[in-house]
Formats: C-alpha cells, sequence, structure tokens
C-alpha cells in the first residue's frame, strides 16, 4: 500500500506489456483531486498503467438516500465525485455565511469596547445573547439586536460585511426581543479551569508592576473576576489541574458563600506536578451539563 510519494517501479516487462501495474481501488474519494492521487500511483516513469474500482453498495448507502440517487456500476466514480463537489459547494457557502456574520460582530464589539458602551446590566446582556445567538442570524438581524445596547446606532458602525441571508436556524427578531428580555437579570454559571502544574511557578509575571509568578497573578485574577465581575445571584466553580484535576469548589452561589469562597481561592495550593489539561476541559464541561 502507499499514497502520495510513493513510486512504485515495474520492473517486468512482462506486466507492462499486459497493462502495467494494476491499481485496485476499494473506495472513491469525496475529492477530486484525492482522486487524482490515487490514480497517480500506477502508470509511473513512462510504464503503462491500469485500475479498476471495486465497491461495496453498502458504504455508500447514507449518500444515495441524502442524495436521491441509486450509484450504477458504469456512472458510479462521477457520481460520488460529485456528491464529494457538491457538499463542498455546501461547505464553501456556509463558511462565507459564517465570515460574513462574524466580520459585523467583530465591527459592533469594536465599536462598544472603543466607545465604553457597556455601562449597564441589561446592555451587556444584549451583548451577551448577541455573541450566542449571531451565528444564525441575517446581518440586519445583528444589527437590530445591536440597535438595543444604549448610545448603539448600527448604521453609523461601518461595516465591509455582505448580507447573507437566512441561516439553517434563523433566530427570528420577535424570538431574540423574548430571549433578550427573559436572560436579563437571570442568574449565570461561572466556571474557570485553571493551570497549576509547576510551569506556573516561572517568575515571568508582572502585576502592578511588580514580578510575579504566573499562579500569583492567575489566582488575583481569579479573585478580581469573583469580587467584580460576579454578580451574588450567579453561581462560580473553580477547578485546577497538574498531575490530576482537583475541585477547589463546585459550582456555589456568590451572594450565600461569598466569605468561604474568598477563602477557598486565597488557600488554592501552589503549582506542582504535570499537565492534564484535557481531562480538565472535559471535566469543566461536564460540570456545566
Amino acid at each position: 500500500t502507499g499514497g502520495r510519494g510513493v513510486d512504485y517501479r515495474v520492473t517486468n516487462p512482462q506486466a507492462d506489456k499486459h497493462g502495467g501495474l494494476l491499481l485496485i481501488i476499494t473506495e472513491v474519494p469525496r475529492v477530486q483531486r484525492d482522486w487524482v492521487q490515487y490514480l497517480g500511483r500506477t502508470g509511473r516513469q513512462d510504464n503503462h498503467g491500469q485500475w479498476s474500482v471495486v465497491l461495496n453498495r453498502g458504504d455508500y448507502a447514507q449518500d444515495e438516500e441524502k442524495h436521491g440517487q441509486r450509484l450504477e456500476a458504469s456512472t458510479a466514480v462521477d457520481t460520488i465525485l460529485r456528491w464529494g463537489n457538491a457538499s463542498s459547494e455546501q461547505k464553501i457557502s456556509g463558511l462565507r455565511q459564517e465570515y460574513h456574520r462574524g466580520t459585523r460582530m467583530n465591527e459592533i464589539c469594536e465599536y462598544v469596547w472603543q466607545h465604553d458602551l457597556i455601562q449597564q446590566a441589561k446592555d451587556r446582556e444584549v451583548l451577551v445573547q448577541l455573541c450566542n445567538n449571531y451565528s444564525n442570524m441575517s446581518i440586519s438581524q445583528i444589527n437590530q439586536c445591536a440597535a438595543k445596547i444604549t448610545g448603539l446606532n448600527p448604521q453609523q458602525v461601518r461595516t465591509v460585511a455582505e448580507e447573507v441571508g437566512s441561516a439553517p436556524r434563523m433566530v427570528r427578531a420577535n424570538t431574540l426581543t423574548q430571549v433578550t428580555k427573559s436572560w436579563a437579570g437571570q442568574p449565570r454559571s461561572v466556571l474557570l479551569v485553571v493551570d497549576r502544574s509547576s510551569s506556573m511557578m516561572s517568575q515571568d509575571a508582572t502585576l502592578r508592576g511588580t514580578r510575579r509568578s504566573r499562579f500569583d497573578v492567575c489566582r488575583e485574577s481569579i479573585m478580581d473576576i469573583f469580587l467584580h465581575h460576579v454578580d451574588d445571584q450567579d453561581s462560580m466553580g473553580l477547578y485546577t489541574f497538574e498531575t490530576d484535576v482537583k475541585e477547589v469548589f463546585p459550582l456555589t452561589e456568590k451572594g450565600s458563600q461569598r466569605a468561604k469562597i474568598e477563602e477557598m481561592i486565597k488557600g488554592m495550593p501552589g503549582p506542582s506536578g504535570l499537565t492534564k489539561f484535557y481531562d480538565a476541559v472535559l471535566t469543566g464541561i461536564n460540570q456545566l451539563k
């Protein structure tokens, strides 16, 4: 077996006389350039080459159902490649839509922060909801929602984004309004996953002009988030990872446990061990389910 870069040499003249190296293909790729590479494994060094396709129809059952077309022996290769081209075009179209929606959101967010418009809780919640839903919205709907932020007129925010129309799961304007109203003031769950491996002992961080360890700066930043960016009705949880994943405290409502949480943040054990990053991320995701 072999793929691109493997140079098969047929040294037997009789083999070349009878058609050359025979490539037996048991799967047709969905991408034309891959198919060309398949065929390029034979007929090398001015020798003859030949190929034959042997397919299991069951491998393409889902494709037949999806495209409403049954594979026929004489045209199977062309049909499968055509299916692949259609899927590629669909993906490219989707990426174009994501690009323009993302561009518009970036323009609006830059304007909001440059003009310091997030002064009220309700404006923050509008922006949070917009960030959560913009990928399913048209450009006009993004503008309509952004206009709910105090002091923001989206028409004054220059754009290079193009209208991309409906998304597969379009959020209607009235639905978005209802979601925004229902979300405002609702408690949030804030879960932090923090690196506590030995690398966090490095004294290459700075806090208020003083050289500190990465871990010290991280711990003070966690305290700042807790004191100034988490509301009393919100719940916060903290997990750390080194050789193992450790729970500092689970999701806990701030208002009733403020003093206790502060002490647990201050009392976080120092760095040690290795880095069990992926296990920590998985733990965090499971806690938020």
